[in-house]
């Protein structure tokens, strides 16, 4: 199965310790979205490669589910539903 796309700054911290990749790997795909969302939302590329750095040492230890909450309710929803739509129709009442 394939993942999602890696922002290139967690592609090259992964590929730099095969420890890391592999733990990588065994992460739940659903844990590994949240960790691309994450990096891939920093503005800085700076930013990125420190969040990336993070993420490979966390994959190394095997630590990555326990360093992420997951979204419930209606956080989970507007994740699921890419939070515009979702969110206008909240204001809404509806």
């Amino acid at each position: 199965m394939t993942g999602p796309v890696l922002p290139a700054e967690l592609a090259a911290a992964l590929d730099a310790d095969g420890d890391a990749r592999t733990g990588w790997e065994q992460t739940p795909p659903d844990v590994r979205l949240l960790y691309v969302d994450w990096i891939a939302s920093a503005r800085s590329r700076r930013t990125r490669r420190a969040m990336a750095a993070d993420t490979a040492t966390w994959a190394k230890g095997g630590h990555l589910q326990g360093q992420v909450q997951k979204p419930t309710g209606v956080d989970a929803a507007i994740s699921v539903a890419g939070g515009g739509c979702l969110m206008a129709l909240l204001r809404l009442g509806l």
